[in-house]
């Protein structure tokens, strides 16, 4: 102790207790094959290839959220027992750990996927399902996104991509093929080694499809196109069958008749995960600061096959769908099932878990805050820089007009709430800051 300590006294006491700020970044996987009762964190795919394989659907989605140009520091995941109710389940797995904002789940079924919607709705959480249900894409309202969206659900957002279904490739023939050629080339799936041609053309080409699809690989081989000049192949879902040009003898002179070759297509694929590489992307960026729409997705092929017709009624049914517009893939349209924008559901749970956390911080830190028009302005004035300083500079609130906080006299709250020591009646008003999605830009030009 100092000399002036004795006649000036000087004792500080730093009113910093710490509030736990919920997070809203952390995505959680609920596997059926986890093999450990407790909620792992784990902050790279190789730690999570320690506890799960690469052919786990629990590992395939860790690869999509960790696979994105942004990705998330940290993913959990935990056992899911589908032998209990989702509800009991997911009721238990807050208990163990609450610190997560988005929930994946290991190929739940429709009916486990709308059970998880409905516990989501009630809870600071967003959900996050992938349907590949081909009904989807039709006008009809069975399938498991339009019975989301009739639920009006805010908190779960669908995402639809195509089925793994055959590859399609094509031959096409420059010339009719008659008796007097023959080929002398072969398919190098050993469909074909040679065949003689008939006086038809047709009943080679018919011939030529037979052969081909005697490959064990082959779903179908039909004959058709301008002349029926044209073999269209089907094959097994992600398999290669691979047609090589022919070599055509005319005579006693050599003639190519010239045959092109499509370069093999896989309609829909089995490596699409929409729903976790979107989270992926989304998750580490702060609520706010980016909307999920127009977002490039790493690992995943966009789904180029819809008709116009089906485009409208998967976005009707506010699905968001991955496809490619000039020359990019993005997602479309970044809306949750009842389609508000993910963004602005994200951006207002963190607004009220700051309003919450900060206004608790001042009740805890503060000896007390006086029910007068003083201790009234504390809380507007913590309302409000929170409003500004999470809101407006986090891209949730626009700055124009800039947010307001209305809060009562104290000359006119109840006897009753002063003696309850209950400030009701703060009310505030912002205005979203939104985002451009699309423009319509007009011009005149003159000589």
């Amino acid at each position: 102790m100092s000399e002036i300590s004795q006649f000036v006294d000087v004792q500080i006491t730093l009113g910093t207790t710490s509030i736990s700020r919920a997070g809203f970044g952390v995505p959680l996987i609920f596997s059926k094959t986890a093999l450990f009762d407790d909620v792992r964190s784990y902050a790279s795919l190789p730690e999570v290839a320690e506890d799960f394989s690469s052919s786990e659907e629990t590992y395939k989605l860790a690869t999509a959220l960790f696979g994105q140009d942004y990705k998330p520091s940290a993913v959990k995941i935990a056992k899911w027992d589908t032998g209990e109710t989702v509800e009991d389940e997911l009721n238990a797995l807050v208990v163990k750990d609450n610190d997560w904002y988005f929930l994946l789940m290991d190929t739940p079924s429709d009916a486990q996927a709308k059970d998880a919607a409905a516990w989501i709705e009630s809870n600071i959480k967003l959900f996050a399902v992938l349907s590949t249900d081909p009904d989807t894409k039709g006008s009809d309202s069975t399938d498991l996104i339009a019975e989301l969206e009739a639920l009006n659900y805010d908190r779960t957002i669908c995402f639809y991509t195509e089925a793994p279904i055959a590859q399609v490739q094509k031959l096409t023939f420059d010339g009719d093929l008659v008796a007097s050629n023959k080929i002398n080339g072969k398919i190098d799936t050993d469909a074909i080694t040679e065949i003689d041609f008939t006086t038809d053309h047709v009943t080679t080409m018919g011939l030529i499809a037979t052969a081909i699809q005697a490959n064990a690989n082959v779903t179908s081989a039909t004959v058709g196109g301008t002349g029926n000049r044209e073999i269209t192949v089907t094959s097994v879902a992600n398999t290669e069958i691979v047609l090589s040009g022919w070599v055509v003898t005319a005579g006693a002179s050599q003639a190519n008749i010239a045959v092109s070759q499509t370069t093999p297509v896989t309609i829909g694929t089995a490596t699409n995960r929409n729903h976790a590489a979107c989270i992926g992307k989304i998750a580490p960026r702060a609520p706010g600061s980016l909307t999920w729409k127009f977002k490039n997705l790493a690992g995943v092929v966009a789904d180029d096959y819809y008709t116009s017709t089906e485009k409208t009624n998967l976005l009707g049914k506010n699905a968001n769908i991955y496809t490619t517009v000039g020359d990019t893939g993005v997602t479309q349209e970044g809306v949750c099932a009842s389609g508000e924008f993910c963004d602005v559901i994200r951006g207002s749970d963190l607004l009220t878990a700051r309003i919450e956390e900060n206004v608790y911080s001042d009740l805890v830190n503060e000896d007390k805050i006086p029910f007068t028009n003083d201790g009234i302005a504390v809380i507007n004035n913590r309302v409000l820089s929170t409003l500004i300083t999470e809101g407006v500079d986090g891209g949730i609130l626009a700055a124009d007009p800039a947010p307001t906080v209305t809060v009562p006299d104290v000359a006119d709250v109840a006897a009753a709430d002063k003696a309850a020591r209950l400030l009701k009646n703060i009310t505030f008003t912002g205005t979203l800051a939104g985002a451009i999605h699309k423009t319509e830009i007009r011009g005149t030009i003159t000589v």
